[in-house]
């Protein structure tokens, strides 16, 4: 079959195009009524609407083909992928060793690139474990506007390049150089560069600071970003997040457990890059984390009364010896993400390949196309947030020696006043 979703695209565009292109030699017999092809070879194509999702319950294929497959429901794709490709002679009885279904579609941020491009992500991964956890089975092949030029109207390259920008431009890669991207707009401008080539772990000289989201209640993810502060000079300060934790549905007890573990792991992995002996654990200068984390959340247990979110946490991790540091951060979206967009942009960030999760996360995060202000909804943020707490509470300032900061507009009219004020004291004396 080839399929499109709506029966009007499918006759006045898909059926359109094919019959252009289709040798007519090849052709043995239209049925226009059930728009059926019989090929002179006795194969068969049906030209099928994709809106009544029961026609194909009963269907034994070999093969399946979507036009504007970012179109379809996933259902309809799971239909026949899953459960209709069951034929196994050809009309001539042969045997039918191969199936397939493979579709055309636009730059989409839909089920269609949840299989598709993020398995093509995998494959381009620094991370090894992803590389090896790409599907063959589902590739994709980006066919540039450049390449269909000789069938196209004289001015319509020209056009597009002026509509979008450039083909360099991030609409341009899209619509142009088929690449995959989202119509909505991205939050950060990602870029792959700051990701290492591999995981590399900081000094234990350099403080650390833990951006920790918590989406606690049923299928929750707690999300953490270990993130390492290297001093810089003019007043900079260079984020490494270094390693991540991302917990679905996770208890409180279970999620303690796993942190204390962590973090004895990371002080191992760091005094090896310091070259000394190892501490039980790394120091914690804060933990920055959601604000809505001071609430009164649940009982810890059946007896007390309700207790925050982070008293919560701090019981069963001083249980364990860890010192947790939890400290509300600020949670202005507009703020976050322009300042965490400065630090991409500027070099200011850098990430080991282990932290799978704020890749996909950051890369992929984007504004809401109804109210661009905030991000959409119902996306994997959780590592956004968790670490942009964590940019939120340090300054630019943060670990620079005294003598090599910079003297802020305040601190210079503040020193000039009282050194007037001395200047007229000395007079009077």
């Amino acid at each position: 079959i080839i399929g499109r979703f709506r029966r009007t695209d499918l006759e006045d565009t898909t059926m359109d195009d094919f019959f252009e292109f289709f040798p007519e030699k090849w052709i043995k017999h239209f049925d226009k009524k059930r728009f059926l092809l019989t090929m002179m070879n006795e194969s068969r194509i049906q030209f099928v609407p994709l809106e009544d999702f029961r026609k194909f319950r009963s269907r034994n294929l070999g093969w399946a083909a979507f036009e504007q497959i970012e179109e379809t429901p996933e259902k309809v794709f799971e239909e026949i992928d899953a459960h209709r490709l069951r034929r196994t002679k050809t009309l001539t009885g042969n045997y039918v060793n191969f199936h397939s279904v493979f579709g055309v579609a636009n730059p989409c941020e839909n089920w269609v690139f949840d299989l598709w491009g993020v398995n093509e992500e995998k494959l381009e991964s620094k991370d090894q474990r992803e590389r090896e956890s790409f599907d063959p089975n589902y590739p994709t092949i980006h066919s540039s506007v450049y390449d269909n030029k000789d069938n196209l109207p004289p001015d319509y390259m020209p056009n597009m390049e002026k509509k979008y920008g450039g083909r360099n431009s991030k609409k341009g890669k899209m619509y142009m150089l088929g690449l995959w991207g989202s119509a909505a707009g991205y939050v950060y401008n990602w870029n792959d560069d700051i990701v290492n080539d591999v995981d590399e772990w900081p000094p234990l000289e350099w403080k650390t600071i833990i951006g920790f989201d918590d989406g606690w209640g049923f299928n929750g993810v707690v999300s953490m970003s270990f993130v390492a502060l290297e001093p810089l000079e003019y007043g900079r300060t260079r984020f490494h997040c270094y390693d991540e934790l991302y917990l679905v549905d996770p208890d409180v007890e279970s999620t303690a457990e796993v942190i204390d573990n962590t973090l004895q792991f990371h002080a191992i992995k760091r005094a090896e890059k310091s070259r000394v002996n190892p501490p039980e654990y790394i120091t914690i200068s804060m933990v920055p984390c959601d604000p809505s984390m001071k609430a009164a959340g649940q009982k810890i247990r059946k007896e007390g009364d309700k207790q925050s979110r982070i008293r919560i946490y701090n019981e069963m991790l001083q249980e364990r010896g860890v010192r947790f540091p939890f400290v509300p951060s600020n949670n202005n979206i507009s703020i976050g993400t322009d300042r965490v967009g400065f630090l991409l942009n500027n070099g200011l960030v850098r990430f080991n390949p282990r932290c799978v999760h704020h890749r996909k996360s950051m890369k992929g995060y984007v504004w809401d196309e109804d109210n661009p202000s905030e991000p959409k909804k119902h996306q994997d943020d959780h590592p956004c947030d968790g670490f942009r707490y964590a940019i939120m509470r340090v300054g630019q300032k943060y670990l620079i020696p005294k003598e090599n900061q910079k003297e802020t507009i305040l601190e210079r009219i503040t020193r000039k006043r009282n050194s007037h004020i001395t200047k007229e004291l000395g007079v009077m004396i």
